[in-house]
C-alpha cells in the first residue's frame, strides 16, 4: 500500500478524494503508522500509537459549491466533523471530538493534538495549485529555478508547471506540457516548493510539488507550431496552445 508523503500520520493513497477536497467522512479509519494497514492484525496493533474513525458527516455528504477546485477545499475547510480516538488520541482518548476538517486536515499534517484544542485559532487553509501557479508568474521566482536548475543542464529552454498528484486538472497540465515539447527530448525534474528559496515563506498543500520541464532549445516559430499542431491532434483550441507557448515564452524570457 502506498502513502502520501507530507503528512506526519499514514494517510493511504486510497484517501485521494478526502485529500483533495478536504473532505473526510463516516468510516473513515486513521492511523499513525502504515504497519496499521499491512500483515496481521494481532502484529499490527503492538506497533499503532494513535487511531481515529470519522464518525460524521455521513458517507456520501455533498458540500454544495462550485466545481472549481479552490472552493470545493475552501468550503469544506470549516466544516464539521466528528472523529474518535479508538486508540491513543493523549487527552482525546475514546472521545468524540467534534472539530472541523480543516483542523482535522492540519492535525494529520502535523501530529499536534494542539491543533483540535477549539479554543486554539482555526488553523489557515494551505495554498493550492492556482495559488502557485499564481506565484510562477513573478519572475523573482522563475529567475531562482532558472538559474538552479537551466546552468546544470546545458542551458536548455525550461517549462514549470504545477503537480498535485490528486488533482486530475493539474496532472493532466503536467502530462500535456511533457506531450507538447517531446519532439525536444523532454526531462522532467520534480521539486517541493520548499526547495525553492523564494517560495518557503508560503505553506502550500502537502501533495504539491514543481514539474520542471527542460527541453532543447529552438526558434520560437517552430516551438510555437509544434505545440500549436499536437494540442489541436488531442482536440484543444488553437487559444489553448497559445498559452502555453506564451508561459513558456515568459518562463524563459529569450525566446
Amino acid at each position: 500500500m502506498e502513502f502520501y508523503e507530507g503528512f506526519k500520520w499514514a494517510v493511504p493513497k486510497n484517501f485521494k478524494d478526502a485529500v483533495a477536497n478536504c473532505f473526510f467522512e463516516e468510516g473513515d479509519m486513521l492511523y499513525n503508522t502504515p504497519i496499521a494497514y499491512e500483515g496481521k492484525w494481532g502484529d499490527a496493533v503492538k506497533h499503532i500509537e494513535h487511531a481515529l474513525q470519522v464518525q460524521l458527516p455521513k458517507s456520501g455528504t455533498v458540500i454544495k459549491t462550485t466545481d472549481e477546485e479552490k472552493s470545493r477545499f475552501a468550503a469544506n475547510w470549516n466544516s464539521l466533523v466528528k472523529i474518535h480516538f479508538l486508540i491513543g488520541g493523549g487527552d482525546y482518548n475514546n472521545q468524540l471530538i467534534n472539530t472541523t476538517q480543516g483542523r482535522l486536515f492540519t492535525f494529520l499534517r502535523t501530529g499536534s493534538f494542539a491543533i483540535l484544542n477549539p479554543n486554539t485559532s482555526q488553523p489557515q487553509p494551505p495554498l493550492l495549485a492556482r495559488e502557485l501557479q499564481s506565484k510562477l508568474r513573478e519572475t523573482s521566482i522563475i529567475n531562482a529555478i532558472s538559474n538552479d536548475i537551466i546552468k546544470k543542464n546545458n542551458n536548455q529552454n525550461i517549462y514549470i508547471v504545477p503537480y498535485d498528484e490528486t488533482s486530475t486538472l493539474w496532472s493532466q497540465k503536467a502530462d500535456l506540457g511533457r506531450y507538447c515539447l517531446i519532439n525536444f527530448q523532454p526531462i522532467i525534474i520534480e521539486k517541493n516548493p520548499s526547495e525553492i528559496p523564494f517560495l518557503l515563506a508560503y505553506d502550500f498543500h502537502p501533495l504539491l510539488s514543481l514539474k520542471i520541464i527542460l527541453f532543447e532549445k529552438t526558434s520560437p516559430e517552430i516551438l510555437d507550431q509544434t505545440i500549436k499542431k499536437r494540442m489541436v491532434t488531442l482536440g484543444y483550441k488553437e487559444s489553448e496552445a497559445k498559452t502555453i507557448y506564451k508561459t513558456i515564452e515568459k518562463q524563459n524570457n529569450y525566446l
